[in-house]
């Protein structure tokens, strides 16, 4: 079925919905609907033609080639690749196929996954404005620090009882204004012979890590 057909169908789907939102019954207007979502999907995947892309990753990856070096939002991949799980998709392109895609970065990926010293004002500045994000030195975590073993994680969190070790604090006091999260410390840095252990990590909030390593 080619994009017209699509949106004529589409079309005449909606007018039948324009007629129902008059009803009382919320079911029915929710039913009529769920073809109508249908039939964006189908109308998002004609937009490239099967044959130049038959899978939604292909349609994802004609899409990135089409426009390279331009910021490509969510939004579009889940309308051209037409499924809802079009993240995975580019995580594939990235790792099996080895694809240059970069992908933003929370703050805190950049603090955890990635060992930058990324810093706010819920964690240990209180003189930065709310959304201003500062690197404080161009330094990185070595890989070795970066990637502690799951289970070490689990058991170091179990055993420090979910809490920062410094200042007590625990996801329980979790707040929007206070938006902090709990770290893993070395006490003997992997430079001066400290391992992934549970015996050399600790666990503590990001303000008080912060402070840590400010203080060395």
């Amino acid at each position: 079925m080619n994009s017209e057909e699509i949106r004529k169908q589409l079309h005449a789907l909606l007018t039948n919905f324009e007629q129902e939102l008059k009803s009382d019954s919320l079911r029915n207007k929710v039913l009529l609907l769920v073809p109508c979502f249908q039939h964006l999907r189908e109308l998002g995947k004609s937009l490239i033609p099967a044959t130049i892309a038959r899978s939604a990753r292909d349609r994802i990856l004609h899409y990135f080639k089409k426009y390279p070096a331009f910021i490509i939002s969510g939004d579009e991949l889940l309308v051209v690749s037409g499924i809802q799980e079009y993240a995975r998709r580019v995580r594939e392109l990235k790792v099996q196929f080895g694809w240059s895609i970069v992908s933003g970065l929370t703050a805190k990926q950049m603090r955890t996954e990635y060992g930058w010293p990324v810093v706010t004002q819920n964690t240990g500045r209180p003189d930065l404005e709310v959304g201003v994000y500062l690197l404080e030195a161009d330094r990185q975590s070595p890989e070795h620090d970066r990637h502690i073993p799951d289970p070490v994680k689990r058991e170091v969190l179990r055993r420090d009882d979910y809490k920062c070790t410094v200042c007590k604090w625990s996801h329980d006091e979790w707040n929007r204004s206070d938006p902090r999260h709990l770290e893993l410390h070395h006490k003997k840095h992997h430079a001066k012979g400290g391992d992934n252990t549970e015996t050399n990590l600790i666990t503590v909030c990001t303000v008080c890590h912060d402070e840590i390593h400010r203080n060395k």
